[in-house]
């Protein structure tokens, strides 16, 4: 009895321990494969998880991010999200839109304060906004990526060299915009554009004129 117990303590440790490790392998291929796949460097992943969410994919904030990249509701609709608690499908979103960003800025703080604050305040500023968040949430990552706010584009950041340039191909296989709304005619209209006067004397006799110089017969 005294052994059986032993044994389950000792499959339990294992467990314990093994786990965690387990999780964390996983992990990284999901951030390993979104890499590849949206040209997005593997240590910016890891970066902007470890700030959002501490690699806690149940993750929720106050504003109504989720999972581990910290997804609006509205990011992760442009996306193609459809369970913002699945690691695999909020990195590939999350990641997807990172790429986006970078291939509008050409610039990793940039795009991370687009991350952060939305495009739109980047745009409206025409750089970091003057946000304390925004602010500080880009200086964290770039010194967690060796590189300082001002470094722009890939190059200028450490640990990223040889790694493949974001690209906004693979954005574009996620990417969905809203659609545009478009006017329909009213039913007036459509009688409008139906409608077609019959055509005068004058133009049937120049009709025939025209179609009589093009084949010849008028000279």
């Amino acid at each position: 009895m005294h052994l059986l117990i032993r044994q389950i303590g000792l499959l339990w440790l294992v467990l314990v321990c093994c786990l965690p490790v387990q999780a964390e392998q996983h992990l990284d291929g999901i951030v390993q494969a979104a890499a590849q796949q949206t040209g997005v460097p593997v240590s910016v992943i890891r970066a902007v998880i470890q700030q959002e969410s501490a690699h806690n994919p149940g993750a929720v904030s106050h504003k109504g991010a989720q999972g581990l990249m910290q997804l609006m509701p509205g990011t992760a609709a442009r996306f193609g999200v459809y369970n913002v608690f699945d690691p695999a499908e909020n990195i590939r979103g999350g990641t997807t839109y990172l790429a986006w960003l970078y291939n509008r800025y050409q610039s990793w703080p940039l795009a991370l304060a687009g991350y952060n604050a939305g495009e739109g305040a980047v745009d409206k500023y025409a750089g970091i906004p003057p946000y304390r968040e925004t602010q500080d949430y880009v200086s964290k990552i770039m010194a967690r990526l060796g590189g300082t706010a001002g470094d722009v584009g890939m190059a200028g950041i450490t640990g990223m060299t040889g790694e493949p340039a974001a690209s906004p191909y693979s954005a574009a296989l996620y990417y969905q915009p809203e659609p545009v709304p478009v006017s329909q005619p009213s039913r007036q209209n459509r009688a409008i554009q139906q409608y077609k006067e019959p055509p005068s004397p004058m133009d049937v006799e120049a009709n025939a004129y025209t179609a009589s110089v093009f084949f010849g017969e008028g000279e």
